[in-house]
């Protein structure tokens, strides 16, 4: 398994905690926890260009 291989095998890892906790209000120090990089890290992966449209992780239901 290459690095983007393992890169995107802990950012699906990731999606799955989100998906699972959306209800929650869940810090940087837990999800970076989750995927098993540091806060640091975790948040330049975030905020890189690894996940361009993060659109989804704002989306509320309208009533």
């Amino acid at each position: 398994m290459n690095y983007e291989e393992a890169q995107r095998k802990q950012i699906n890892k990731e999606v799955e905690f989100i998906e699972n906790h959306i209800h929650e209000n869940l810090s940087l120090e837990q999800l970076a926890k989750v995927s098993t990089y540091s806060p640091f890290h975790f948040q330049r992966l975030i905020k890189g260009n690894h996940w361009r449209n993060t659109s989804w992780l704002c989306e509320t239901s309208s009533p």
